[in-house]
């Protein structure tokens, strides 16, 4: 062990010796390196042709002020004509129709008036003119006035409403309710039928006893509903109107509900259900048509508007629904 350690101990210094060497031959190796490359680049500029001269000193001009500002400010205008650019392509592009003026101007048909857009979730019929809804409904109510009073001089006399829509949806069911509690509240005896087949939204929320298939073949029992606003719903069956009973004989027993009540309102389904809606407009008096606000008329919707003029004085007007209607301050009294 003792003659390992000594031959150990004799090759440390010439290892340390090598890797002295190579450190010097790597150090000698960049330095040949950066002398080289000096060398090729002075050899270079010795062989170009154009050589360059400064004339003057370059001397630094005096400090310019920031621009900072100017170009926020420039930006800003900028994003804010942009801004306004697509706002009104989108507003000459947006052919819905949002103020009672427009509605009369599209279709050349008048209008009765606009109802507010009730806001929360969807109202319940049968609790929607109770006391706690008093501050909910009252700009809706206000205006609902208004539109009662335009259907009475439409009618002059006459008793039955049919309440109809170009589509689905736009809340012709919401104020024919609307309307039947108007008219019971001026002491008019009221009739609300519900006429839309396809969707019974009138009998699904007021859960009426009587029913339009059991009446218009049989009117023996509709005389014993006494109450303020009688209701007469449907079974939603794939039927229409002059399926249950003949022309004439509907007619007479219409003559006979005008003997008993004041006003008849009639839901109708909307004019896209073709027939359906069209039979009963046979039989009434007036026929008025709810629009949603916010909508426009589409190209397969112009037929309808066009049939809407033919009916020429059965057509009462439009009831523009869900309008944005800015209610009037009330100034407080000194």
């Amino acid at each position: 062990m003792a003659d390992l350690n000594a031959k150990f101990a004799r090759l440390v210094p010439f290892d340390a010796t090598v890797k002295t060497y190579e450190f010097d031959i790597d150090i000698a190796t960049k330095e040949y390196l950066d002398v080289l490359n000096r060398y090729n680049s002075t050899n270079l500029q010795s062989k170009f042709s154009i050589r360059l001269m400064q004339i003057d000193t370059a001397t630094p001009d005096v400090a310019q002020p920031s621009k900072k500002m100017l170009l926020i400010v420039l930006s800003g205008m900028v994003s804010l004509f942009l801004c306004l650019l697509v706002l009104f392509i989108l507003f000459y592009l947006d052919d819905s129709i949002k103020e009672p003026s427009g509605l009369v101007a599209r279709t050349d048909l008048p209008m009765l008036g606009a109802l507010n857009l009730i806001k929360g979730a969807k109202p319940d019929l049968r609790t929607i003119w109770e006391v706690e809804n008093r501050n909910k409904m009252q700009q809706f109510k206000e205006l609902l006035r208004s539109v009662r009073f335009e259907i009475d001089q439409e009618l002059k006399g006459g008793k039955v409403l049919a309440i109809t829509s170009l589509n689905k949806h736009e809340g012709k069911t919401l104020i024919a309710v609307s309307l039947a509690y108007a008219y019971s509240a001026i002491n008019k005896r009221v009739l609300l039928i519900d006429g839309n087949f396809d969707n019974p939204s009138v009998t699904r929320n007021l859960q009426p006893t009587l029913f339009v298939e059991d009446y218009f073949r049989t009117n023996s029992y509709i005389e014993r509903d006494n109450s303020k606003i009688s209701v007469l719903g449907n079974r939603g069956n794939d039927i229409t109107l002059l399926e249950i009973n003949d022309e004439k004989y509907i007619q007479n027993e219409f003559d006979q509900l005008r003997s008993r009540y004041d006003i008849i309102l009639i839901d109708l389904p909307p004019l896209d259900s073709l027939n359906k809606s069209k039979e009963w407009i046979l039989f009434a008096n007036k026929t008025v048509a709810v629009f949603e606000a916010n909508r426009r008329i589409s190209g397969s919707q112009k037929q309808y508007v066009e049939y809407l003029k033919l009916l020429n004085n059965k057509f009462g007007g439009w009831i523009l629904n869900k309008a944005t209607i800015i209610a009037p301050s009330k100034k407080s009294k000194n």
